[in-house]
């Protein structure tokens, strides 16, 4: 069957092979070949990327050329140079007023902030500035020494880790006072052992009672306690645990005290509260709740 197209005239078909239009006269239009469709596809693929660019807009910001280390190291000096001079200048014309503002400050006990006013010139090595910084520096940690002093007059001998703590700052502050390091030794020494004989009675204690019961994270409950509970109970089901203490541990074994409802003989819910030993995840031992205080 022979391909036609509509005359753009009057809407007549007509045939691709007729020059002109049998109705009207009109010249005859042409199909459009496969060829020339897939050129015009290529060409409008081809366009699309820079089309959508110009409608939406695109990333025009022109990359920024990386420095080079050499590059960046001399920028710093500049800047270091740069500063040099700001603090150079300031000092030549302000010196007899930062230097009258940074004594009074000292005089005034503000060692902090005279430290900082005149290690603000430490970039320029002026010997004044340095020397007035030194001084400041001195008498700030003097008083931070008679501070943490003070401190631990407070501190018992029993507590090494506070100890210890305000030793070694005592040891930044004064490297040359010996007592301070012997001191710091003492009770490192003495922490040392107290953790060595910590883990000596832990591996004793496990090795006698085994693993310490582990709370239930759903109800707080030990399940040597409801193991233990479910056969001495009359009715087991109608056991409620209302809470239960954290572990502790005696000579005997793992302790934990649980407060709980169940019912009894008669029938009637009946609220206990007893101390259960454990030994190897089993109860051992049950005792009153005024035999023991939390």
């Amino acid at each position: 069957m022979a391909k036609t197209v509509k005359c753009k005239a009057c809407g007549n078909v007509v045939s691709v092979k007729a020059k002109s239009c049998p109705q009207c006269g009109e010249p005859a239009p042409k199909r459009t070949s496969i060829v020339t469709k897939l050129l015009l596809i290529i060409i409008i693929l081809g366009t699309l990327p820079g089309l959508l660019v110009a409608i939406f807009g695109g990333d025009d910001t022109p990359a920024v050329p990386q420095k080079s280390e050499v590059q960046l190291v001399a920028e710093a000096k500049a800047r270091r140079e740069q500063m040099q001079a700001q603090l150079k200048s300031e000092l030549e014309n302000k010196r007899g007023v930062i230097v009258s503002d940074i004594k009074i400050m000292i005089a005034d006990r503000k060692f902090e902030e005279a430290f900082g006013a005149a290690n603000r010139f430490a970039l320029i090595k002026d010997s004044e500035m340095m020397a007035l910084a030194t001084e400041a520096r001195a008498k700030w940690n003097a008083v931070k020494e008679e501070n943490l002093l003070a401190i631990l007059k407070a501190v018992p001998a029993s507590n090494y880790e506070a100890n210890i703590k305000h030793y070694r700052e005592l040891t930044k502050l004064a490297p040359d006072n010996p007592r301070y390091k012997e001191k710091l030794a003492h009770y490192g020494s003495k922490l040392a052992a107290k953790k060595q004989a910590a883990e000596k009675e832990k591996q004793t204690r496990l090795a006698k009672f085994g693993e310490a019961p582990v709370a239930s994270s759903w109800d707080g409950t030990y399940r040597p306690v409801n193991n233990y509970l479910d056969k001495a109970l009359k009715d087991p089901d109608s056991l409620k645990v209302e809470g239960c203490t954290k572990v502790y541990h005696t000579k005997n074994g793992w302790l934990v005290g649980c407060d709980y409802r169940a019912r009894n003989s008669f029938g009637g819910m009946a609220r206990e509260s007893k101390w259960f030993t454990i030994r190897h995840n089993v109860v051992v031992n049950v005792e009153e709740a005024n035999a023991y205080k939390p």
